[in-house]
């Protein structure tokens, strides 16, 4: 059974959102637990949510959204989350907007762009939070998996600056069948009163609410659950089904299937840490069947090596060589489809490279 959360006047908390809405769905009893204990509480917003064209245009009764439209709805949905976290307890005094460009954070990661974790390193060392919360790797929304990648980025930096590493917590909201899997470890209690006080948070994001409105309201329920770092994979269903190294290569399981999410053509994207001065991204587009398959840099299309898939993308194992891995540092894959909002299963970390002999 998942333990119970217990907070006191002493603990810090960070709440890290990837848009408007997430802090309340996945969090806002936990929100209105730490405000009665008396912890310290901080939302950051990694987005402004302004990228939501069909929210926006069931809203606002529009049809064509130019630039200064979606300008103007993420300063809404800016004003929604302060009325939600209002609602919770907290004053904007505790929120926090980085406003990187809404379901961009994928592209961000894959350019190597490390602005975001920059902010969130510096946010935890001025700050010093005794517990994280922030999205999965296994989300099923992009700009989600994606954060989840760049804050245990930015975490895996606090020791080598002398920062102690805070207890990290995760949460899922676009997927269904980890939203509800018993694997979850940390569980926060709702009274009916945090219920209705949940429920009225929800409500504050009005612009979200024409069309999932019901789906939105599900999340104000009497208990809210969190995984102690991320969940299990084999939990999450992921098509890197398994990885593991052999000799001097990487070698995964691959187990992908088309959702109606997410189909059409695959590509293996790796991110990782290389050396001091730049970071690992590959791109390796599986092939339908037994062939060798070219490796690339993802930011400029620069030819790297050669993998091997063996069988198929629906069953089969991709060879990667390791001289093609960088150095130490911990590797994220994910397998992305070119058609569908949703991810099939968002990233999965790797096994930590073995020392070389």
């Amino acid at each position: 059974m998942p333990a119970p959360l217990h907070l006191s006047p002493a603990d810090r908390l960070l709440l890290v959102a990837p848009h408007p809405d997430d802090e309340t769905l996945a969090a806002g009893g936990l929100i209105q637990a730490a405000v009665a204990a008396g912890a310290a509480v901080r939302v950051v917003f990694l987005t402004d949510g302004e990228n939501n064209p069909w929210a926006q245009r069931a809203t606002e009764g529009r049809l064509f959204i130019g630039a200064a439209a979606r300008r103007a709805f993420g300063a809404r949905r800016r004003r929604e989350a302060l009325a939600s976290l209002a609602a919770l307890g907290l004053d904007e005094d505790g929120a926090e907007f980085f406003g990187f460009p809404d379901q961009g954070t994928t592209a961000a990661l894959l350019a190597d762009d490390r602005s975001a974790a920059e902010r969130l390193t510096g946010v935890v060392r001025a700050w010093r939070p005794s517990l994280v919360v922030g999205p999965s790797l296994y989300d099923l929304h992009p700009d989600h998996s994606a954060l989840a990648v760049v804050l245990l980025g930015a975490l895996a930096r606090l020791p080598l600056q002398g920062i102690p590493s805070p207890r990290l917590l995760t949460f899922v909201v676009h997927n269904p069948h980890l939203r509800h899997a018993a694997s979850r470890t940390v569980t926060v209690r709702l009274d009916p009163d945090q219920v209705v006080r949940k429920l009225h948070a929800i409500r504050c994001n009005r612009s979200q609410l024409f069309w999932r409105g019901s789906w939105l309201e599900s999340f104000a329920a009497d208990r809210e659950s969190f995984w102690e770092g991320n969940a299990p994979a084999a939990d999450a269903r992921h098509p890197i089904a398994g990885a593991e190294w052999r000799d001097d290569a990487l070698v995964l399981g691959i187990a992908s299937h088309s959702r109606a999410r997410a189909w059409g053509k695959r590509t293996l994207l790796v991110v990782g840490t290389g050396d001091a001065t730049s970071a690992l991204r590959l791109a390796v587009a599986l092939p339908g069947r037994t062939s060798t398959t070219s490796v690339v840099d993802p930011r400029d299309g620069r030819a790297l090596g050669v993998a091997r898939l063996t069988g198929t993308p629906q069953g089969g194992e991709l060879t990667l060589p390791r001289e093609l891995l960088g150095g130490p540092g911990p590797l994220f894959a994910k397998i992305a489809r070119r058609f569908g909002f949703f991810d099939e299963a968002g990233w999965a970390e790797m096994p930590t490279r073995p020392a070389l002999h």
